[in-house]
């Protein structure tokens, strides 16, 4: 039995967590020093004593680079311009992982490296305990300046396109009895351009953060998607998750695999929120004949302002 445990960060907690982890993943990004998120769970567990290891990648997540710091935020080591395949699973091999508690704070972490960091902690190189971290937002940043209504929030610089290879996940060959299987957020073009770009003979699941962090969001979602959702004839098939939940998702995913597997094979699309992402990177780690895919956005610098909360997911029992 896996126990799904999820734990609020804050002011009671972060003593014990401070405890608990000896490596602390985050992202590497440019405007990490100044974005209140990114390093908000840092900077909440007060006593910690471990390593950071600051994990960033290019735009087509070919290429990684890491910046490993101690508690004190000295530089140990840092490097760039590595493959990612298989860069990523070396340079774990040599941080004495097996015998380390690790956290991934999935906030600001590049999602194909939360992907991939996924499959090698569940599968290949196993941490003594897992956990995983994500800040919320109170607010994400609004296009200044709407021409159209394709677009209300100003997420994101570009998309690369959907890619049926995601790093640490076999490439698939493509067949004729394929379900999409989508969480959806505040993007409209990204679940239109995947749902056109596989054209899925089983159809579209669409999976709806809700309850959302902020009341009101599952509406915007729903709004911004309603074209998508209606030409897909998959307004009667809106199943509901807690977004900020990767339990309530992997146990959705499980029921939905076991009602359609035996007629069509799942692909899985994670263009939800972060703690979906990583619910559907643990479910397609476990469920082999599931596939991800992935359309590559290409992230803004400062999406989101001031911090809701802080979750914080105990993992270990999805290691295998």
């Amino acid at each position: 039995m896996i126990y799904q445990e999820k734990f609020d960060l804050n002011d009671s907690t972060s003593d014990y967590f401070s405890k608990q982890i000896d490596i602390l993943i985050v992202g590497l990004r440019d405007d990490r020093t100044r974005d209140e998120r990114c390093n908000h769970v840092r900077n909440a567990l007060k006593d910690f004593k471990g390593s950071v290891f600051y994990l960033g990648t290019n735009e087509t997540a070919e290429a990684f680079e890491y910046e490993i710091r101690d508690a004190s935020n000295s530089l140990l080591d840092k490097q760039d311009g590595l493959t990612l395949i298989p860069g990523l699973k070396k340079f774990l091999s040599l941080q004495s992982i097996s015998s380390a508690s690790v956290c991934i704070d999935i906030t600001c972490l590049s999602q194909p490296i939360l992907f991939l960091l996924v499959k090698i902690f569940l599968s290949e190189i196993k941490p003594k305990r897992l956990f995983a971290s994500y800040t919320e937002p109170k607010k994400y940043l609004k296009v200044s300046k709407v021409l159209t209504d394709d677009e209300e929030f100003d997420l994101y610089d570009g998309i690369v396109g959907c890619n049926y290879s995601v790093p640490g996940f076999s490439k698939i060959n493509r067949n004729d009895n394929e379900m999409l299987v989508a969480p959806f957020g505040f993007e409209r073009q990204r679940l239109i351009s995947i749902y056109e770009n596989v054209e899925p003979k089983g159809g579209l699941i669409p999976i709806l953060g809700f309850p959302s962090f902020v009341p009101g969001w599952d509406l915007t979602a729903l709004y911004m998607n309603y074209k998508v959702l209606s030409d897909a004839e998959s307004e009667q098939k809106i199943r509901l998750c807690d977004a900020s939940c990767p339990f309530g998702i992997y146990e959705l995913l499980k029921l939905i695999n076991g009602i359609y597997s035996h007629e069509f094979r799942l692909l899985l699309a994670p263009l939800g929120t972060r703690p979906h992402a990583l619910g559907m990177a643990i479910f397609a780690t476990k469920y082999k004949d599931c596939h991800l895919i992935y359309d590559f956005p290409i992230e803004k610098k400062f999406r989101s302002e001031k911090v809701l909360k802080s979750n914080i997911y105990h993992l270990s029992g999805f290691i295998d």
